[in-house]
């Protein structure tokens, strides 16, 4: 290769035209190259339709300047919006953080927020516009949301100047609810003024207050609470009052002894006893509700045992409890007499007039009344004994007493349940030792004799106002009980033309006073005709004069009647309890006598009876003679007692 020039026709010359000598081997190879890559880099060339591969190459040190003018732009609004610039990255992401979704194109698809919210959203206005949490409860509760007040007043104050509300210092400009102003006309939201204060504008006029509802911030007494305007619409401002009424109290409740909260809920312990804070309502186990107290709120299984126990009606021990039936027509009742079916008067010395009173209110259309006849102040009541064979299943067990009563004076009356312990049905009707002894035991008040208190209670009574007598668990009946009694009586002498009525009278087992069912009549009648029964109709006395109705006939052989001899015989309706006691009356009503056909009373004794038994008597001339009658017919009525 020494000497040898490059003319290889297919490769160009470095420089299209010149040749270059190629060294011999002894020449220096370093020294070519460096002059070879230093005329390189000397040449300036236009690449025009060339590419560049940079896969395995870097192009640097590029700059604005290296391009065309306005190549590249960095203006972040890319404002020029052109197809021959570039922006730059800068330019780009500043242009993409700056963009508003209001700038965006409107959405052809459901859009996700992928479990976020939207938040400081502005409520509604539009139809479809989307409702904010705020809007859609205040709509929901009928609310007119009004900007918070710095205080709320808790009392009547003077609208001008700045001042103290409830313990925070107000001054020009705060808003405060005002809602306790002797004219209530006063009330409203207004804004503070060092003259006179002026109602805030959105509450200024009346269509403004219906449902407005306004929060307070600050205050000892009404931070942290709610209040609603209660008014309609239709009123005057500045005369119609206006109120408003505290609708939440958030962060409000303190945590007494036996409480807690979390937040905005309040959990009570309810321990018995245990007091609510600041209302002093006390929890209560007892099942009987024997207080009757607005202080005691009754546990669940306080109410239960309540409500369970009056599921059933109890039996009610007492007949005619409210005086349906008074049989024997008494006008004057004397101590221990009649009156009443099934009850006995007790004075302490002179006759009381017993009469019936008819709906005296509502639901309560029988009451048996006692009038104090007697010019003299005395001590009166009345009694039910009640047969062994009815009560005997009350030995042992704990007994109720429930009553209806009314008088016309303002007194104390007192009531017992009573034993009899001796011979079965054969009571004393009047078990009252000493009538002015305040000792209500056997003894003293009671007489001592086969005589056991079971208990006793009093009420007081306002005149002539209803009252309610509830002696739950009253006492417990011994098991010597033969007979037992119910006895109300007035604890201090009353004055001539004092009244005292009663009415649905119960006694029952157990330790509740269960509610008053009124009677069948009918089986009023029944149960009281064991004891007594007339012919007379029910409200017929006995010993009436020219009362045909009830007439008993019996036909004789004769109408000549000797001493002596039987005339027939008639039955009872019912059965009674014992073999009565047996008055015939004639038809102008003798006592003692029959009738004849005319009917003219004949003789005395001429309507005795014999062989009376439980179901039926004998009607037996016992005159001491012979009695003559028309058309062989005797006529007669009759009433049989077999009380206790």
């Amino acid at each position: 290769m020494t000497g040898k020039i490059w003319d290889d026709p297919d490769k160009p010359s470095l420089d299209g035209t010149e040749k270059v000598a190629l060294v011999t081997e002894a020449d220096n190879y370093g020294s070519l190259l460096s002059t070879i890559a230093a005329w390189l880099a000397g040449l300036a060339q236009t690449l025009t339709n060339k590419t560049i591969d940079a896969a395995s190459n870097t192009v640097s040190n590029i700059t604005t300047a290296m391009f065309e003018a306005n190549a590249v732009d960095t203006d972040a609004t890319l404002a020029a919006n052109s197809d021959t610039r570039l922006a730059s990255q800068k330019a780009v992401k500043t242009y993409i953080g700056n963009r508003r979704l209001d700038q965006a194109a409107l959405p052809t698809a459901d859009v996700s927020l992928n479990s976020h919210k939207l938040t400081n959203v502005t409520d509604p206005t539009g139809a479809q516009d989307a409702a904010t949490k705020n809007y859609v409860d205040t709509v929901a509760q009928g609310l007119d949301t009004k900007p918070s007040v710095k205080a709320a007043t808790t009392a009547n104050i003077t609208l001008s100047g700045t001042q103290t509300v409830d313990g925070v210092a107000l001054v020009v400009a705060d808003r405060c609810l005002v809602k306790n102003q002797s004219t209530a006309s006063q009330n409203g939201i207004y804004v503070v003024a060092s003259g006179s204060w002026t109602r805030a504008t959105d509450a200024d006029a009346w269509t403004e207050l219906p449902g407005a509802y306004v929060f307070v911030e600050q205050g000892t007494v009404n931070a942290d609470t709610g209040w609603v305007c209660t008014v309609d619409q239709g009123g005057t401002l500045g005369s119609t009052s206006v109120t408003f009424s505290q609708f939440s109290g958030v962060g409000a409740y303190v945590a007494g002894p036996g409480s807690s909260t979390s937040g905005n809920i309040a959990t009570f312990n309810g321990t018995t006893g245990r007091t609510i804070q600041d209302s002093g309502v006390a929890f209560s186990t007892d099942g009987t509700f024997a207080s009757n107290s607005d202080a005691k709120a009754p546990t669940e299984k306080a109410v239960k045992t309540y409500a369970d126990a009056r599921a059933v009606i109890g039996k009610n021990y007492l007949f005619n409890p409210s005086g349906e039936l008074a049989q024997r027509g008494v006008t004057s009742a004397a101590d221990a007499t009649y009156d009443f079916d099934r009850w006995l008067t007790l004075t302490q010395s002179n006759p009381v007039t017993p009469s019936s009173v008819s709906d005296a209110e509502n639901a309560t259309p029988f009451m048996m009344r006692s009038l104090q006849a007697n010019a003299s102040a005395q001590r009166f009541g009345r009694i039910q004994w009640i047969e062994k064979a009815l009560c005997r299943d009350l030995r042992g067990q704990a007994v109720s007493l429930s009553a209806r009563v009314r008088m016309s004076a303002s007194t104390t009356l007192r009531y017992a349940v009573v034993e009899w312990t001796g011979t079965a049905d054969t009571i004393t009707k009047d078990i009252v030792n000493d009538w002015t002894s305040g000792t209500f035991t056997t003894g003293n008040f009671f007489t001592s004799t086969t005589t056991t208190v079971v208990g006793t209670g009093s009420i007081a009574l306002t005149a002539n106002t209803f009252a309610d007598i509830s002696a739950a668990a009253l006492g417990t009946v011994s098991g010597s009980m033969n007979n037992l009694a119910v006895f109300f009586w007035t604890d201090s002498t009353q004055a001539q033309n004092v009244t005292l009525d009663i009415a649905k009278v119960k006694l029952e087992k157990g330790s509740l006073c269960t509610g008053f069912v009124s009677p069948d009549m009918a089986a009023v009648v029944a149960a009281c005709q064991r004891y007594y029964e007339k012919s007379y109709n029910l409200s017929v006395a006995p010993a009436t004069a020219s009362v045909p109705a009830g007439l008993n006939a019996i036909c004789v052989n004769s109408n000549t009647i000797v001493n002596g001899q039987s005339m027939g015989s008639r039955e009872f309706q019912v059965r009674k309890m014992k073999a009565p006691t047996v008055t015939v009356y004639g038809y102008q009503g003798g006592s003692g006598k029959v009738s004849d056909a005319t009917p003219t009373d004949l003789a005395a004794s001429s309507g005795s009876t014999g062989l009376v038994g439980e179901r039926s008597f004998n009607v037996t001339n016992g005159s001491g003679g012979s009695i003559t009658t028309t058309n062989n017919v005797v006529v007669f009525h009759f009433a049989a007692d077999a009380e206790l």
